[in-house]
């Protein structure tokens, strides 16, 4: 993921969100951009990302479906902390042990 200022000039001035059209905040590139704005990196992707990984344990039952909801928050967490060290600087102690 990367701020769509460090890119733009790759993607043209004129880029938009690939879900609602707004104004991108973020960009994932895989095989294809995906541009994101803070609504629907909040809003919606949740809900679509919530409803994957129920489809994907519909045959494994509550336990499957807990069992990725728990890998999902954990790399949300993980992508999260890795990008607010990078824009924000800084190290961040674990105090966990303490």
């Amino acid at each position: 993921m990367a701020r769509v200022e460090k890119v733009k000039g790759l993607f043209g001035e004129e880029v938009r969100c690939s879900v609602c059209g707004g104004d991108p905040i973020a960009v994932w590139v895989g095989k294809d951009a995906i541009f994101v704005c803070e609504r629907c990196a909040i809003e919606i992707l949740p809900r679509l990302l919530g409803e994957a990984i129920a489809i994907a344990a519909s045959d494994e039952g509550w336990l499957g479906f807990k069992r990725r909801l728990e890998r999902l928050e954990k790399n949300i967490y993980r992508g999260a902390l890795a990008a607010a060290i990078d824009l924000l600087g800084g190290e961040i102690r674990d105090d966990s042990d303490a």
